[in-house]
C-alpha cells in the first residue's frame, strides 16, 4: 500500500518536471513570435500542441490529443476569466500575442505568472 503511493506519487513528480520544462522552453520562444509572419504563429501553436500531446502520450494519459488541446483551452479561458473579473477585482491583463501564446502554452501558471508579472511591475 504505501509503495504503491510511493509510486504513484513518483510520477506525478515526473510529469509535472515534463510540463515545466516543455513550458519553460516555449516561453523562451515566445519573443520569437512578435516578428514571425501568421503562418509562423500558427505553425507554433500546432508544434506546441503536439509536443504537449507527446507529453501526455509518454506520461500514459488515455487520450493524449484531446488533454493537450484541453490543457491550452485552459490557459485561454483563464485569461478570459481574469479579464472578465477584472471589473471587480481591478485587475486586467492585456489581451496580445505573447499573452494568448503564454496562456495557451503555460496554462493556469502562465497566466498565474503574468498576474504576478503584472502586480510587480
Amino acid at each position: 500500500s504505501t509503495l504503491l503511493a510511493s509510486s504513484a506519487a513518483s510520477d506525478v513528480y515526473k510529469r509535472q518536471y515534463i510540463y515545466k520544462r516543455l513550458c519553460f522552453t516555449v516561453l523562451f520562444m515566445l519573443k520569437e513570435l512578435l516578428i514571425m509572419p501568421l503562418w509562423g504563429i500558427g505553425l507554433m501553436f500546432f508544434s506546441a500542441f503536439l509536443l504537449f500531446a507527446f507529453a501526455h502520450y509518454i506520461s500514459k494519459s488515455r487520450h493524449p490529443f484531446k488533454r493537450s488541446l484541453f490543457s491550452m483551452a485552459i490557459g485561454i479561458l483563464t485569461l478570459i476569466a481574469v479579464n472578465l473579473t477584472g471589473s471587480f477585482t481591478g485587475v486586467y491583463l492585456p489581451v496580445s500575442l505573447v499573452s494568448v501564446c503564454c496562456a495557451a502554452f503555460g496554462g493556469v501558471p502562465g497566466v498565474t505568472l503574468m498576474l504576478g508579472l503584472n502586480l510587480f511591475f
